[in-house]
């Protein structure tokens, strides 16, 4: 598996805030969202700017990055928080799945590119998914 590292800010903003998370595709791929700080203010999160790691480094730079790219359509003023992350993606992409130590009975865990907790429901043959990232994002 190899380690991506990415990046988040979570920053106020003077312009109106995005009702749902958005994912893009372009490169580099970011995403935005809001979020409740302790106050119950509303915070943009932006997310991305990611990189194996070990590879171009200069996390102020990316930092950065990420700022300028909510400057325009929500008006950044300030930065509040800045975090980062290593997420481990399989090398063929497909994800380790096994039972969990701690998963109820039926439950499994898997990790690479995403982490879920999944059961089987004895009473009808379908899966229920709680996503949980090992990101902070």
């Amino acid at each position: 598996m190899a380690p991506q590292r990415s990046y988040a800010i979570a920053a106020s903003a003077a312009g109106p805030l995005p009702d749902a998370m958005h994912i893009g595709v372009d490169e580099p791929t970011r995403s935005f969202r809001t979020a409740a700080d302790a106050t119950g203010s509303e915070l943009l999160l932006l997310g991305g700017e990611g990189h194996r790691v070990g590879e171009d480094g200069a996390r102020t730079d990316r930092f950065a990055r990420l700022e300028a790219f909510g400057r325009e359509p929500w008006a950044v003023e300030s930065v509040s928080y800045r975090w980062s992350s290593q997420d481990y993606r399989p090398g063929d992409g497909i994800p380790y799945v096994s039972r969990g130590r701690r998963a109820a009975p039926g439950g499994y865990r898997g990790a690479g590119r995403w982490t879920a907790h999944a059961r089987r429901s004895p009473a009808r043959s379908t899966t229920r998914t709680r996503s949980r990232s090992f990101s902070s994002l």
